[in-house]
């Protein structure tokens, strides 16, 4: 099991394992929080301290990127459920010596929504 947790401990998550690879993306909002993404499957992750969290949700209004209300620290983001089912956690949050090995990729969600590496 994969842990994780705010700074301040209010905020955490477990998922079963690690993903395939980690991104880094350079939309606004993941470039400002310097947020190191994976990609879960949201029935088997649990997430602990929901109601120590806050939403923001996109422009667009099909993510929701959640946050400690106590420090601030940005744990995940789930997609809306018009848009579907999708998770990504945010890796900062784990032992670094867990996802030491994980390749990281770069995201461009501020302009062509493609990987570019």
């Amino acid at each position: 099991m994969i842990e994780g947790s705010c700074h301040c401990g209010a905020v955490s998550w477990r998922t079963p394992a690690l993903p395939e690879h980690l991104a880094q993306c350079t939309c606004s909002v993941c470039r400002r929080s310097g947020a190191l993404w994976g990609e879960v499957d949201p029935p088997v992750t649990q997430l602990r301290g929901v109601e120590q969290a806050s939403q923001y949700l996109t422009g667009d209004r099909t993510l929701a990127f959640v946050f400690c209300k106590v420090c601030g620290n940005l744990s995940h983001w789930r997609s809306l459920p018009a848009h579907g089912e999708r998770m990504k956690l945010n890796f900062r949050l784990a032992d670094p010596a867990l996802i030491e090995g994980l390749k990281v990729h770069t995201f461009d969600g501020a302009d062509t929504w493609a990987y570019l590496d």
